[in-house]
Parts: C-alpha cells; sequence; structure tokens
C-alpha cells in the first residue's frame, strides 16, 4: 500500500474503485492518499475476491469509512457494481467519472499532487486519452479523445469538461468480438474503402468464405455492433493488416505490443483532420480520420512493413496533439491512457512538449488516482 501527502485539507472521506480491467482503489483522508494497484483483471472472478478481501482488509482495519465513493462510468464493471453496493452499506454519496476523462486526471494527480502543487494552479488543461475501450458520455465506446477542461468559477459547481475531438469512429463489428479477433475491426474498416469481394483474400487465413460473407452483412447492418473511438483497436487492426499479428490475442495488449516491436522508420504522412458541428448550437469538434490513414496503408501495402507500423502510430498521436493545439495553442496538453506507454507514441508526445505521468503508472493501473483527482478537485459536500 502506497501512502501520499497531499497539499488538500477536505474534511470528508473519499474511496475511489478503479476500473475492472487493471484492479486498484484508493482513499483520501486528511490530507493522505493511500493507494494500492496490481491486483490483476478482475473480469476474473479469483482476482475480484482478491481485490475484494484486500479492500475490506483495510477499510475495517483503518475503520474507515467514505462519505464519497467514486466508480467508472461503465455501469456493468464489476467496481462499478461493487460501488452501488458500499454506497447504501455506508450511506455514501456515489460520483461516476468516465474512463478517459480519469485517464486524464490521473496525470493531472502526476504532476500537481505529486509534485506539491495547489490544483487550482492548472485552471485550464487540455487532456488526451489514448487507450482501449471504454464506455463514452454519449452511450458509444471512446478511446481516442481530447478534451478541454476548466475549472467553473462558480461555487460549488464541478470542472468544465468538453470533448473537443475524438478519433473517427469505426464500427466494432460483433461488439466485444472484434477486441478478441481483431480481424473483425479491420473488415469494417476496410468496407469502407473497398468492396468486400477486393479484401476477402486478407481474411481467408481466419475465416472461411460463409463465415467472411456473415460478417460483410453484419458491418453493413451494424448487427450486434457499436461505434468507437478507440485508438487500441485501430492499432488492433494495423497489425493484422501488417501481418504482426494474427486474428486472436494470446495476451491482453497483444497486438499492439507487435506492432510497436516491428516498427522502423515512418513515412511522412499528415492526419487529416476535418471539422464537425451539427448546428449553430451545438460545440464544434474536430475529428482524426482513420478511414484515410487504412487507405493510405491499403495502397502502400508492398512497402517497409515496420516503416508502415510506425507510421500509424506517429499518425494518431500527432493527429491528437495537432487537434489539442486547434483549441488552444496555449494551453498544457496532458497524456494518459494505456497508449501513453507505447514508446513510439509516448515519445512524439513528448518531442511536443505533452505531459505525460512520470511517477504513476500509465493506463488502468493508476485510473483510481485519476478518479480520486476528480473528486478532490470537484466535490465540496
Amino acid at each position: 500500500m502506497k501512502e501520499f501527502k497531499v497539499l488538500i485539507d477536505k474534511d470528508f472521506k473519499i474511496l475511489a474503485l478503479g476500473p475492472e480491467s487493471a484492479g486498484n482503489f484508493c482513499v483520501y483522508n486528511k490530507g493522505k492518499i493511500f493507494y494500492k494497484k496490481n491486483l490483476g483483471d478482475l473480469i476474473e472472478e479469483q482476482a475480484f475476491e482478491n481485490y475484494k478481501k484486500i479492500l475490506f482488509e483495510f477499510l475495517e482495519k483503518n475503520s474507515f469509512i467514505p462519505d464519497i465513493i467514486c466508480v467508472d462510468l461503465h455501469p456493468e464493471y464489476k467496481t462499478s457494481k461493487l460501488g452501488e453496493e458500499l454506497v447504501g452499506k455506508y450511506d455514501a454519496k456515489l460520483e461516476k467519472v468516465q474512463h478517459h476523462i480519469a485517464h486524464v486526471y490521473s496525470v493531472l494527480f502526476d504532476h500537481t499532487i505529486l509534485a506539491s502543487m495547489p490544483t487550482p494552479s492548472l485552471p485550464k488543461i487540455i487532456g488526451i486519452a489514448a487507450d482501449g475501450t471504454g464506455y463514452g458520455l454519449n452511450g458509444k465506446i471512446w478511446g481516442g479523445e481530447v478534451f478541454l477542461i476548466s475549472q467553473n468559477q462558480k461555487e460549488k459547481s464541478k470542472d468544465k469538461i468538453k470533448r473537443i475531438g475524438h478519433l473517427e469512429n469505426q464500427l466494432l463489428c460483433g461488439g466485444d468480438l472484434s477486441i478478441k479477433e481483431p480481424a473483425r475491426m479491420l473488415l469494417s474498416i476496410l468496407l469502407k474503402i473497398k468492396p468486400a469481394n477486393e479484401i476477402n483474400s486478407i481474411f481467408s487465413e481466419f475465416y472461411t468464405e460463409q463465415e467472411f460473407n456473415t460478417l460483410v452483412k453484419m458491418c453493413e447492418q451494424k448487427f450486434n455492433s457499436v461505434e468507437t473511438s478507440s485508438t487500441g483497436r485501430i492499432l488492433d487492426a494495423a497489425s493484422v493488416l501488417l501481418g504482426f499479428c494474427k486474428n486472436e490475442r494470446k495476451y491482453k495488449h497483444e497486438p499492439v505490443d507487435l506492432l510497436e516491436k516491428n516498427s522502423a522508420e515512418p513515412f511522412d504522412l499528415n492526419p487529416k483532420i476535418t471539422e464537425k458541428q451539427k448546428d449553430i448550437k451545438t460545440e464544434k469538434q474536430y475529428i482524426l480520420e482513420t478511414t484515410h490513414l487504412f487507405e493510405w496503408l491499403f495502397d502502400n501495402l508492398g512497402k517497409d512493413k515496420g516503416r508502415l507500423a510506425a507510421t500509424v502510430q506517429q499518425y494518431l498521436i500527432e493527429g491528437l496533439i495537432q487537434i489539442a493545439k486547434k483549441a488552444d495553442s496555449n494551453l498544457p496538453i496532458y497524456f494518459g491512457g494505456g497508449m501513453a506507454n507505447n514508446k513510439i507514441m509516448s515519445q512524439i508526445a513528448k518531442n511536443n512538449g505533452v505531459i505525460m505521468s512520470e511517477n504513476v503508472e500509465r493506463g488502468d493501473y493508476s485510473l483510481s488516482l485519476g478518479q480520486m483527482m476528480y473528486c478532490l478537485r470537484n466535490e465540496k459536500l
């Protein structure tokens, strides 16, 4: 259990339960934060039981009764459901924080609380979250987002958070099956570019002709499928197209890891960013076009695969940074999420003056700290 002393004096206690994919939790009490991580993938029942055992032992040993319990926005996460149960037990307030917003706040935690900097000294920032998948505020699956975060000057008002940009939405063909079978993600993207009969040979080692035709119909009809702006899913699809991974995941981040591992010097490819505004009442959003990226990849498949792999990663992070700078070139940019662990993307970000976590882990194992940071900035019980 790690302990952090903070320059924040709140008269209430907070429990943040973290995500489901990487077990971690933290508590705040009287200017101190206690943080437990590396508790495994909580999708596995044994890991979740161990997580609960360690959590309840800590709460009981320290007679800790939370006033606020913070969970991920995803309603089906085990930690989210546990939080709802504990709210009743402790008569606490429930706070839900969107997954990728929490990633940005975890970087804020690293560069304010751990740097002994009062949080009001950062009234306005831009946050980039490049990650796998997380439940979005609009019901879609997010994972490649740019946020403008401003402290609200009104008393007892929370930070104002605008989603000012994101990766182009692509279809998760069959929902979560696209994570287990990344060729599904690739298929849904390529069908925007070419007719099925021109791309079927790419998928012949993964699916029979009948299976392929069924998946094509699923994509065309959007049957049992959802849209996502996930960075991880784009990298998965590229890894399959370039032949670095098969249509499987032997471990959690295998397609992305193989893409990074086999990367060489990138080609030059300018990110294609479009502006989206439904009407004069809605906020303008910037969209980084990923179909354009795969059009370019498809046309250049005969070139060096290592250079193509690096180009994909460069395109995504440079595009997200460009969106951030379009919104306001004078604000500090914070980069969080699982892709902040990617050496290529993080180096490009660093070269552009983007701020990343240096003292806590990048990715889901620090998510409870991001949830905690959100509460410390915003809760005024």
